[in-house]
């Protein structure tokens, strides 16, 4: 990304805006039309919940208060990161707040930890996790996620919607757009993707898990073949851009890392 600005940060560079944390002030997480009083911004994408931030104390904030409150509602919460600092300072946190360090778990042992959890209980707890989920996690069901994610204020509503989305990764983005890549170039064009479906989801109040503009029959029905047209001719526009330079490799195969490394 060009510039001075470092709109999705790395987890590392948290680190030093992770003091331990002191259950004290109130943090009310605002709907997604903005933020308020450093409240951060609240996505959804099929049940995949986002809480968009604006720096690492806002990051801290925002899990460590979902985590207490995931606690006395019974969830058995877990805090996920991948830098070891970031997870030793939320250790620090939680320990204070009357947890455990095992509350919080480096995210190359999270699939592990889900094995092990399953075949104690048969389900798991509630994962509160900084960036996307790592790629070797699977079965974690939309509602048992709450992903937060380090968006510069700089960005217009637009873009912060798009890094949201690049966080949550609900299945029917990935099945449209492909996997988010690991070059800046495709994973630009993968977030304009995903704010053009989004934008026609919001339009038509499409809530399909599994398919990005919904049951095309149905819009049919109620006149809307053109609109769906324009959409998918912008989506094959985008998807030809990320595929441009890189054509021998399919594009559901090249995955980038989640954005809490």
């Amino acid at each position: 990304m060009g510039g001075a600005r470092r709109p999705v940060v790395a987890a590392a560079t948290i680190a030093p805006y992770l003091p331990h944390f002191a259950p004290t002030g109130s943090f009310e997480v605002s709907p997604a039309r903005g933020s308020q009083a450093g409240a951060p911004e609240r996505y959804c994408f099929a049940e995949r919940e986002v809480l968009v931030v604006e720096d690492g104390a806002g990051a801290r904030e925002a899990l460590v208060k979902a985590w207490l409150e995931g606690r006395a509602s019974g969830q058995l919460p877990v805090l996920v990161a991948s830098d070891d600092a970031v997870v030793a300072s939320l250790r620090a946190s939680v320990r204070d707040a009357g947890g455990s360090p095992d509350d919080v778990v480096e995210a190359r042992r999270l699939a592990a930890r889900l094995a092990a959890w399953r075949a104690g209980t048969g389900r798991s707890g509630q994962i509160l996790v900084l960036g996307a989920l790592p790629n070797a996690v699977r079965g974690v069901a939309p509602g048992e996620c709450v992903h937060v994610a380090i968006v510069s204020p700089e960005f217009r509503a637009g873009e912060r919607l798009g890094r949201a989305a690049e966080v949550a990764r609900p299945r029917y983005l990935v099945s449209e757009l492909g996997t988010v890549r690991s070059r800046s170039f495709d994973r630009s064009a993968w977030r304009a993707g995903a704010r053009v479906i989004e934008t026609f989801r919001q339009r038509f109040a499409i809530d399909d898990h599994e398919r990005a503009v919904g049951d095309p029959r149905a819009l049919r029905s109620l006149g809307h073949t053109a609109d769906v047209a324009d959409t998918r001719l912008e989506l094959g526009r985008l998807l030809r851009t990320m595929e441009s330079e890189t054509p021998s490799i399919p594009r559901r195969a090249r995955e980038s890392p989640g954005l809490s490394r």
